[in-house]
């Protein structure tokens, strides 16, 4: 067995699961990756850009005491600036505009009395350089880098883009995911059950939280536990889809064929277990163009926790959880990581939820999520900081 780090250390040498590359338009690109760097086109902001409705001046006709002002000219927006021709004169001038070369700065029209064409200053008014002034290049310089490849793209990010001119984006492509539950006890939600046998849940599951976090291109599967079937069936799989996560036949038994299967198709197993719990028997390849192959436990509490923990984050390339603070105490004995589902009280404080394991997915209903807990500490003291990964896209 690996540990939780060593794993996350492979998982991302190995996993290349949005290497694909799509040009979209600016306005369908909301939630995806941006596949490129943005650099700044010039310096924003691009001129000294006028920040209030006022009059503008020299901060030498002020030192000199001046406080009366004949204007010379009305300036807009997007109007081109002119010079003012007596340093003792002013302009009116509108917010956005750009400030004329020979003026300093705005004093606003509230501390101003215009009177036929002449403008009042207050005695009591201060006015030093670049007075409401958003200075030219002081949100960033041309050529500065705005935006990192692989960053998400919201709304402020959309900003940003369009500013720069972008019509079209270069964005990662939603990988195409196939979902595959094994086993001869399962049987399609919409059948009745015999006594021995279950529904099958866990594919259901899988996509829900994998849509959750954008990642919606997603097919579900369920194969037996025939080595004929599995091998016929994943080859046709492999064959289309870049990402293959499977629930299932990964453990000691003798019907896990899973591992020997993937073998046989020329999938390189990277490693199988890990030290934690749930979820031990965590199986990961790469196929011979590049699929990336998770085969995660039947168990679903551990099946959803492997997903969440180590696929939402290498499959959206975020950092999907966020610090909080437990209100129970947590010891352990052995050197397992373990993940415990839990529920935040009206503080953000993560309380614990009873559980008969990890086949109990009931109890995950009121959960929020899950905490971390390193196997290397033996205690964690009420109020300690640990991970803590919420379902359903809450983290991103």
């Amino acid at each position: 067995m690996i540990t939780v780090e060593e794993a996350l250390g492979l998982l991302k040498l190995h996993s290349s699961p949005a290497n694909q590359v799509a040009t979209v338009a600016l306005t369908e690109s909301f939630g995806m990756l941006l596949a490129e760097e943005v650099t700044a086109e010039r310096p924003q902001p691009p001129f000294n850009r006028v920040a209030m409705d006022g009059i503008a001046i020299t901060a030498k006709a002020f030192e000199e005491g001046h406080r009366q002002f004949p204007v010379e000219f009305i300036q807009a927006a997007g109007e081109a600036p002119r010079d003012l021709l007596d340093y003792k004169s002013c302009a009116e001038i509108m917010t956005g505009a750009a400030l004329p070369s020979n003026l300093d700065g705005v004093i606003p029209y509230e501390l101003v009395t215009i009177t036929d064409g002449i403008a009042t200053v207050s005695p009591q008014v201060e006015f030093t350089q670049d007075k409401n002034i958003h200075k030219m290049g002081s949100d960033h310089a041309a050529g500065e880098l705005l935006l990192a490849n692989a960053t998400k793209i919201t709304s402020p990010v959309i900003s940003i883009l369009a500013s720069e001119g972008l019509s079209e984006v270069k964005v990662y492509k939603t990988p195409k995911i196939a979902v595959i539950t094994t086993g001869n006890e399962l049987v399609e939600i919409d059948c009745t059950p015999l006594a021995h046998q279950i529904r099958r849940s866990n594919a259901y599951t899988l996509k829900a939280e994998l849509c959750s976090f954008g990642l919606e291109n997603v097919e579900l599967f369920h194969l037996p536990d025939s080595p004929e079937k599995l091998l016929l069936n994943l080859e046709k799989i492999l064959a289309d889809f870049q990402v293959v996560i499977l629930s299932g036949g990964v453990s000691k038994g003798k019907f896990d064929f899973i591992p020997s299967t993937l073998a046989d198709l020329g999938v390189k197993k990277i490693f199988h277990k890990i030290m934690q719990k749930p979820g031990k028997p965590f199986w990961y390849g790469v196929g011979g163009e590049g699929q990336q192959v998770y085969a995660l436990p039947g168990n679903p509490v551990s099946c959803l926790i492997n997903l969440r923990k180590y696929l939402i984050p290498l499959l959206t390339m975020e950092n999907c959880h966020r610090p909080v603070k437990i209100a129970f105490e947590f010891s352990q004995k052995n050197s397992l990581t373990k993940f415990i589902p839990v529920q935040l009280d009206h503080l953000g404080n993560a309380t614990r939820l009873s559980s008969n394991g990890s086949g109990d997915y009931f109890s995950l209903k009121e959960s929020h999520g899950f905490v971390e807990f390193q196997g290397s500490i033996e205690k964690f003291e009420s109020g300690s900081v640990v991970k803590f990964y919420p379902w359903g896209g809450r983290a991103c």
